[in-house]
């Protein structure tokens, strides 16, 4: 049916998505959403607890530091100026977290709870000034930097008091009215900068955290791995190609957490079950659909040299079907290039289709994990391959654990 025309984006199931008669330019539109939530979900995610934790005591801690300022509320009044300076400081440090050098100094439990102390100083002083103070900051910016500057305690009608001021012109007027707005924004800026500086420090130390533990248990296999097999001629190059799968694993593992961490961001959500597919326009998503390409030559050529070397009489080849038929499609050669069009077995032919979809592949996510080949091209008579999908950090461990077994 040569080019394939039209298309459509159908979600069948949690493993392959179909595609069938939709414009193609739709494949590169935003991508879409859905989302699958509930209680148990929320229950059973491993980082709910330490955020409740933190949450509940930054709630107490801001109610306990708003109690202390209102019981010693001349003292706060008395140095304003000093509160001031401590409210813009805060979101400042905040900021210098995201340094390496100021990071490192930081543990992860370390980190939660300086973004805990830093969001109660600075939410408290906030809710002070916005609805106490501020007028004591505005008469000492005033004092000290407008000309003719006073004030003084008014009453309306009402006999509500109220804080009164003026200057000696215009402009000085004007410089007080914008310090006031200024005042009021911070009130809400502020907070916003110190939490979303000091969540970014939390996530990139997240992030170290595990590529250097998963880095230490990448040495200790690749120390083992092989290590009582060196009287064999391919144990040298099996450690060569381990260590590079390793890397690419760690690689997309790290992707993922990072995307992981941003749905999570903005969602404002724990646990949820997003299914998606960016069609290739998100930014990694190239060079994710790299490691995948690269990962399935490399774990095939890998996975060979091992079953010879361990005389395994090719049992990879039906331990991991799906992930060595996408290399034979996709990464080793493409479909459209190189395609088999008559075979006893009609599960190896490249319809139009596949062929079509081999040169398509980008990523999708899938609750926690990227996966490629889940997507399928559906024709009048015919449809792409269905039974090349695979995801690169789930299949890892089985490939290890595989290897493990027979060492």
């Amino acid at each position: 049916m040569g080019v394939i025309q039209r298309f459509a984006v159908a979600k069948l199931s949690t493993t392959r998505t179909v595609l069938t008669k939709i414009d193609v330019e739709r494949l590169k539109k935003p991508r879409f959403t859905y989302e699958n939530t509930s209680t148990a979900s929320l229950a059973r995610s491993p980082v709910m607890k330490p955020q409740i934790k933190q949450w509940v005591v930054g709630i107490l801690g801001v109610l306990g530091f708003i109690f202390g300022l209102m019981w010693l509320g001349d003292a706060f009044r008395a140095y304003t100026v000093p509160f001031a300076v401590i409210w813009v400081a805060v979101p400042t440090f905040a900021c210098l977290l995201l340094r390496p050098n100021m990071s490192a100094c930081f543990t992860l439990s370390g980190l939660r709870r300086v973004q805990t102390t830093l969001m109660v100083t600075v939410v408290a002083i906030s809710f002070f000034l916005m609805f106490d103070d501020s007028h004591d900051l505005r008469n000492d910016f005033g004092r000290h930097f407008v000309q003719g500057y006073h004030h003084w305690r008014g009453e309306t009608d009402e006999g509500i008091q109220t804080d009164e001021w003026t200057a000696r012109n215009r402009s000085g007027r004007w410089a007080v009215t914008l310090f006031d707005y200024v005042v009021f924004a911070g009130v809400f800026v502020l907070p916003t900068i110190t939490f979303k500086a000091t969540l970014a420090a939390i996530r990139k130390k997240e992030t170290e955290c595990m590529t250097r533990h998963t880095a230490m248990g990448r040495n200790q296999r690749q120390q083992l791995m092989f290590a009582s097999h060196t009287h064999k001629p391919e144990a040298y190059f099996l450690d060569v190609l381990w260590s590079g799968l390793e890397r690419l694993y760690l690689e997309v593992k790290a992707f993922e957490k990072e995307e992981l961490a941003k749905l999570e961001d903005e969602t404002k959500t724990i646990g949820a079950e997003y299914f998606y597919s960016s069609f290739g326009s998100a930014p990694n998503d190239a060079l994710i659909t790299n490691d995948f390409v690269w990962y399935a030559s490399s774990a095939a050529c890998f996975l060979q040299l091992f079953d010879h070397s361990f005389n395994l009489a090719g049992s990879y080849q039906s331990a991991f079907p799906m992930m060595l038929k996408w290399r034979d499609k996709v990464s080793a050669h493409s479909a459209i290039s190189d395609p088999i069009n008559k075979h006893k077995n009609p599960g190896k032919i490249d319809s139009a289709e596949s062929q079509a979809a081999s040169i398509m592949m980008h990523p999708e996510w899938e609750i926690d994990h990227y996966s490629v080949g889940g997507f399928i091209i559906a024709g009048l008579t015919s449809s792409s391959h269905g039974d090349w999908k695979w995801s690169l950090t789930r299949i890892h461990p089985e490939i290890e654990a595989f290897v493990k077994s027979h060492l």
